[in-house]
């Protein structure tokens, strides 16, 4: 399954959609990038596999805030896959 870089909640046919939107880290310190965040996420992704073997990702107590993040970010890229597999406006490209 591709993942995809850009947020959601804007238009991807806006010219200006792939303009990154920076992040505050927990804690404060500097801001992340919509790049830098998105290889974090996926970085978190590639973790969770290495430890169970699967991307089905669900909140586990002593870990829920981070792991919802992980689940909700996991549902969002298949959804945006799903959409751009079947022709429809999707923040999904071929190379993610």
């Amino acid at each position: 399954v591709g993942f995809i870089r850009s947020g959601h909640g804007t238009d991807p046919h806006d010219e200006n959609h792939h303009k990154p939107k920076p992040t505050t880290p927990r804690g404060g310190g500097p801001r992340r990038s919509e790049e830098e965040e998105w290889t974090m996420v996926y970085g978190m992704l590639a973790d969770f596999f290495g430890r169970h073997g699967h991307t089905r990702v669900t909140a586990v107590e002593g870990r829920a805030t981070m792991q919802l993040k992980l689940r909700d970010w996991c549902a969002w890229q298949r959804k945006q896959y799903r959409l751009m597999k079947s022709g429809k406006p999707s923040f999904m490209t071929e190379e993610k």
